[in-house]
């Protein structure tokens, strides 16, 4: 699989996390990860934007939501919103 490059950051996070990083002087997303307790394949799917087989996202657990909110910085509910799990909610 060739390697992603910057461009095809376009999960829906990506921009949420690369600011996180480049605030702490991080070049790699298992940085991120590793300092959060959170999946290096779930910080990857969220950047990148990776489906499953069938195409549509996976959701992330109430613990990894958690764990994106403390290490963003972000209220959970606007993390949803952009996973798209909260569509239709008023905001």
């Amino acid at each position: 699989m060739p390697k992603p490059r910057r461009t095809d950051f376009n999960g829906p996070l990506a921009a949420e996390i690369r600011a996180a990083m480049a605030d702490r002087g991080w070049t790699k997303l298992e940085q991120f990860a590793d300092a959060h307790g959170i999946g290096r394949t779930t910080v990857y799917n969220l950047v990148f934007g990776r489906t499953n087989p069938g195409g549509t996202r996976a959701n992330p657990s109430a613990k990894t939501l958690a764990a994106l909110s403390a290490a963003l910085n972000r209220p959970a509910e606007e993390l949803l919103d952009k996973l798209q799990l909260g569509a239709g909610r008023k905001a």
